[in-house]
């Protein structure tokens, strides 16, 4: 569902960078992926429905529609577009469901709307976002470990480009002793150029770390950070768990009003719960 290509094209991202970019890209994106569309379990949902493509909907799309396929008589959740007369909560009064070689037209009392998110904005643009930060901050944190392992240059004359080229190389290669023929050091013509590349990489580090709990915040998953070397207080450890739980509530609330629509739809007993045993809230220690 996600096009990696898109987001090179889109995104301005050099082209000697973009193969690298495009490995953390998709690593960050689906590691965040991954605890997203963990977070809910759904109790007693039809056999035929699998729980994962569900939350594959609503994390691509945003919203979905439940409804029983009568020829089949089977239930089933698929992607959905709307269409039709506008009611007084601004909602389509018809819906067509389509997936692989398959839709439908469905009506209200036929279907039930399922919703991500209060906002209906799909997860998947939010963490494309924050995987697209993370991989940026990746390659420079690996161009400035380069530039600090490496903090010289070696100029050289023509002849000479090929010793300039292996003495570079085993600085990069991290060669502890360099031997050079006499004669060659302090020659005018192979020159030592030092860069004095700042250290950067620890406050990459520091930056990666908040922008992947500011993606696990928005995820309503409890990620406290804090880059302080000493024993952090319980006060600034339980700082954002408002923030945390009203994220938790946008997505359970919503999925858990659809639940109520299909079982008084459908006769039903389903029902959804977010999946942690991790309380929110903490006590001082």
């Amino acid at each position: 569902e996600m096009n990696s290509n898109w987001i090179l094209n889109n995104f301005g991202i050099p082209n000697e960078d973009k193969q690298k970019f495009k490995h953390y890209f998709i690593r960050y994106f689906y590691y965040l992926y991954n605890i997203a569309i963990t977070r809910f379990k759904w109790l007693k949902l039809p056999d035929e429905i699998d729980p994962v493509f569900l939350e594959n909907i609503l994390f691509y799309y945003g919203k979905g529609v439940f409804f029983k396929d009568d020829i089949a008589n089977l239930y089933a959740v698929m992607k959905v577009n709307e269409s039709g007369t506008f009611d007084i909560y601004n909602h389509p009064d018809t819906r067509f469901a389509y997936a692989v070689n398959y839709q439908t037209e469905l009506e209200k009392n036929n279907s039930v709307l399922l919703y991500d998110c209060m906002s209906e904005y799909p997860t998947a643009d939010i963490i494309s976002m924050h995987a697209y930060s993370l991989a940026q901050m990746r390659i420079s944190r690996d161009i400035n470990i380069i530039a600090n392992r490496t903090p010289v240059l070696v100029s050289s004359s023509g002849e000479q480009a090929l010793t300039g080229r292996n003495v570079m190389k085993q600085i990069i290669d991290g060669i502890p002793f360099i031997h050079l023929k006499k004669g060659i050091y302090g020659n005018e013509n192979l020159q030592a150029l030092k860069t004095d590349a700042p250290v950067l990489f620890n406050d990459l580090n520091t930056a990666m770390r908040w922008e992947m709990s500011d993606a696990l915040t928005y995820l309503g998953v409890d990620s406290f950070y804090s880059d302080k070397k000493e024993r952090a207080v319980s006060g600034e450890t339980s700082g954002n768990n408002g923030e945390v739980e009203m994220n938790r509530n946008s997505c359970l609330m919503r999925r858990k009003r659809s639940c109520e629509q299909i079982n008084r739809l459908f006769g039903l007993d389903i029902d959804v719960e977010f999946r942690t045993e991790i309380p929110i809230f903490t006590e001082d220690v």
